[in-house]
């Protein structure tokens, strides 16, 4: 099943064109669930974190509605992570170690780690999307007006500008985390609207960008964890320092990038921004 378009059309009333989006994206999850390959559960995991953006911009429309359906694809979410997480540690060390004659010894370290069991993540994961394919078709957005979908946009940006505002104070890991997840929210709200605000389009690439920079950051956090926790098994303590300082460069690179793309995508008072949303 071909990936149907993350973007509302316009020529359709904003209700309207907001379920029938999410089913479609729920139905394409659903469908790379059941092929049981590593792509198809990427593709389901980036469908609910665009969900749950696109339930972000009509929150206020969805009223009570919303915890329950945004908790179904959080959770959904998470049970995927469980392998998505493990097959990126692998990819991150190899990129990082493999290549380098001193630290080449430790991806075979990490890629020695046991895959994580899918089956009952999988499951769960199904059950939990069919549920809100099974909601989305009766989302009551019948009211949902162009000027809404406007509010929601706008509280996005400024929910993002907070995370960057914060993350230049304070670039830790769990700061900067903070921040990818509300660009990403803020990014996909933005691939939504660009049928209907074309504006929009040359901002999402900047936001594809930052939130890329950002996810190596954690990757390279998640690597140092494991790499803790391989230790006495293989890593001595000059090979660890050595690894740990390369992560550290490493990181330090991707958090600098970041903020200077942030710098250009959240200059703007929210407001000054919302009238003329360039990057």
């Amino acid at each position: 099943m071909s990936a149907p378009r993350f973007e509302l059309d316009r020529r359709a009333r904003p209700g309207s064109a907001v379920r029938s989006v999410a089913v479609a994206r729920l139905d394409y999850a659903m469908s790379g669930l059941a092929a049981g390959d590593a792509n198809g559960v990427h593709e389901a995991r980036k469908v609910c974190k665009q969900l749950r953006g696109l339930l972000r911009l009509v929150r206020p429309q969805l009223a009570g509605a919303y915890r329950d359906e945004n908790l179904r694809l959080r959770d959904a979410g998470r049970a995927l992570s469980r392998g998505r997480e493990a097959a990126v540690l692998v990819e991150t060390a190899d990129a990082l170690f493999g290549g380098d004659a001193e630290l080449a010894a430790l991806a075979p370290l990490i890629r020695r780690r046991p895959p994580p069991d899918m089956a009952s993540a999988l499951r769960e994961a199904r059950l939990r999307l069919a549920a809100a394919r099974q909601h989305a078709a009766g989302w009551p957005l019948r009211e949902l007006s162009a000027g809404d979908l406007m509010v929601g946009l706008l509280a996005g940006y400024r929910r993002a500008r907070r995370g960057y505002a914060q993350a230049r104070r304070r670039p830790t890991v769990l700061v900067l985390h903070e921040w990818r997840k509300q660009s990403k929210y803020h990014g996909y709200q933005c691939a939504l609207l660009g049928q209907v605000w074309p504006a929009l389009r040359a901002r999402i690439k900047l936001l594809k960008a930052q939130s890329d920079l950002l996810g190596r950051h954690h990757d390279l956090h998640v690597l140092t964890l494991a790499l803790r926790r391989n230790a006495g098994s293989g890593v001595g303590p000059e090979l660890a320092r050595i690894a740990r300082r390369r992560i550290a460069g490493e990181q330090a690179h991707a958090a600098r990038e970041a903020l200077q793309l942030g710098k250009v995508l959240y200059a703007r008072e929210p407001m000054d921004w919302l009238r003329a949303p360039a990057p």
